[in-house]
């Protein structure tokens, strides 16, 4: 290949040239076969009236010229995408066309219509290639792709044989769908329960997810339950772009249980970029039981002085603010993880004796080891900051003083009584200090008298009208027997709104009964989990071997004879268990 001529040209400066540079005396000694490489070489030699150097950059740089020779073939495929159902939503791409170079990256653009989900991309042999909505495809064969939606009216099974729940999910899209449907019922009194089965529901960016009052998200467990997106890091307005789940101010009595919300943005990295928020709560009487909140900066935003939450042994981890907001939050037995050095609560709670803030009450606070000794107790975000920990047990110390400075001139209302360190020694805390506050006159001293820490009670606290622990409860299990090889009972629980069915460990149906056929499910190890009235699931009962040895499908293909329980022989149209070849088997 010879090339003729290059360009190298600045137009923003007058000082610079175009160039030109002639090549042609290179083809004697350029093969076909070899590739012809320009090099260009910048010194920095320009300067300024005052003798400082430029900054020098290169941009639109093109190459044109005449070759003689064979250029090598480049393939093109054909491409096409479409969207189904085609009302589910609007599709483009980038570059634009229907026929491509190989290896051309192909970017696609969708917008999905209201009342429907995105599930996935797949090609023309069905194979799936994306579960995102927005993504790049690059070519290399003929191609067409189907973006695929379902209607939420396709998700109808996830309300169906869930008593004592309203919705049961094991997905994202499911979840959304359940959470639209609590959202759009006539009668917000009543409450709804929605069970998450174990799974990650992953959200993507989608943030300020809404949870509608009265709503329970009860988890199959604490740690095999998470909930999470991760918002881009271009977003600036956190409060509104980064939240995976939003709870608004007119949107009270919120129960969540046994389950993890994470906002994964600097999760991994552990690094700020910024306020990323899990849960921004505005509503009232939220309760919090075995909940665990993943974030680094303003991981729980109790976002107004009505609103107010209960914790009971739950976990909060983050670094920057993680507990904060102008609420009162009452947080009872729960892990305080500070995943580095920085500051537990950041405060900013209206003015008046009736606020108590932030109230942390037998907590344990523990870390990774680059916060020891170097993180905060808290610091005064605005209005009167409140905040008091009591009997503490700190794993990880903070910093001598406690309490670091953020707003200057505010009344702090900053406390601390009965702490103790890993050891359970009670722990000295004469150099607790809100001097670093720049805090008004009148704020009180950090270190609080027994009389004073009598006085923090959850009654004095929240009211006479709510008693968060009396939604937390759970109920016992009790002992669970086979009645006959395919069903188990037990004694009916006072109080249970109903009960989960629990094969091998994991929650395969539920019933408000209390004796189930567990035909359907096959042999295995099962026992029952009690529901509360909030759908809070108690500890597991002790397990018996249903209907053991027991397939879970006969072999419909077989033409061999089938006897029932009783010896008895039956066509292929009998429903239950049979024995065939000398093997029992669930005939559906």
């Amino acid at each position: 290949t010879v090339l003729e001529k290059a360009e190298l040209s600045r137009n923003n400066d007058p000082s610079l040239k175009a160039t030109s540079v002639d090549l042609t005396s290179l083809e004697s000694i350029v093969s076909s076969a070899d590739p012809l490489k320009v090099r260009v070489y910048i010194y920095d030699v320009f300067f300024s009236a005052d003798g400082v150097g430029k900054d020098i950059g290169l941009n639109n740089i093109s190459v044109s010229g005449r070759f003689r020779g064979t250029a090598p073939e480049v393939k093109k495929y054909s491409f096409n995408a479409t969207v189904s159902p085609a009302a589910a939503g609007q599709l483009s791409w980038t570059p634009a066309g229907d026929t491509f170079d190989e290896g051309t990256e192909i970017s696609l653009i969708l917008k999905g219509n209201s009342g429907y989900l995105f599930e996935n991309w797949t090609n023309q042999a069905g194979d799936v290639v994306s579960t995102k909505e927005n993504f790049n495809y690059t070519i290399k064969a003929n191609t067409e792709l189907t973006a695929n939606y379902k209607s939420y009216s396709d998700y109808g099974y996830i309300f169906e044989n869930v008593a004592p729940y309203d919705a049961a999910v094991k997905n994202i899209n499911e979840l959304k769908v359940a959470l639209a449907a609590a959202a759009s019922r006539a009668d917000k009194t009543t409450r709804y329960r929605i069970f998450l089965h174990n799974g990650t529901y992953d959200y993507g960016t989608q943030a300020k997810n809404a949870v509608a009052g009265n709503v329970s998200l009860i988890g199959e467990s604490q740690d095999g339950v998470l909930v999470m997106n991760c918002p881009s890091t271009s977003v600036t307005n956190y409060q509104e772009q980064t939240p995976v789940f939003f709870i608004d101010r007119s949107e009270n009595d919120v129960y969540m249980q046994d389950l993890t919300v994470r906002q994964a943005r600097d999760w991994e990295s552990k690094v700020s970029r910024g306020q990323a928020l899990a849960i921004r709560q505005r509503g009232a009487r939220a309760a919090y039981k075995n909940v665990t909140l993943q974030g680094i900066q303003d991981t729980y935003y109790l976002n107004a002085g009505s609103s107010s939450a209960y914790f009971e042994t739950s976990t909060l981890a983050g670094q920057t603010d993680y507990v904060y907001g102008d609420g009162t939050g009452w947080f009872e037995r729960c892990t305080l993880y500070n995943t580095g050095a920085g500051y537990i609560t950041a405060p900013n709670t209206p003015v008046g004796e009736q606020y108590w803030g932030m109230v942390f009450n037998g907590c344990t606070v523990d870390g990774a080891d680059a916060a020891a000794g170097k993180y905060y107790l808290g610091r005064p975000w605005n209005d009167s900051p409140r905040a008091t920990y009591l009997n503490t047990t700190f794993n990880q110390l903070p910093k001598a003083e406690g309490w670091a400075g953020m707003k200057s001139g505010c009344v702090v209302r900053f406390h601390e009584y009965g702490s103790k360190d890993a050891h359970g020694t009670t722990l000295d805390l004469s150099s607790r200090s809100i001097a670093a506050c720049n805090a008004a006159e009148s704020s009180d001293a950090p270190v609080l008298t027994a009389e004073q820490a009598a006085q923090y009670t959850l009654t004095n606290v929240f009211g006479i009208d709510w008693n968060p622990q009396a939604l937390t409860a759970q109920l016992t299990a009790p002992s669970v027997s086979l009645v006959d090889e395919t069903t188990i009972s037990w004694t009916p629980v006072s109080g249970a709104l109903g009960y989960a069915i629990v094969k091998n460990g994991s929650v395969v149906a539920f019933t408000t009964a209390s004796t189930f056929d567990l035909s359907t499910f096959g042999a295995g190890t099962y026992g029952i989990r009690v529901a509360n009235e909030c759908g809070g699931l108690g500890e597991m009962s002790g397990t018996v071997s249903g209907i053991d040895g027991i397939q879970a499908d006969a072999d419909s293909s077989s033409d061999a004879p089938r006897y029932n329980m009783s010896g008895q022989r039956v066509d292929k149209t009998f429903k239950g268990i049979v024995i065939q070849k000398g093997k029992k088997f669930i005939s559906k």
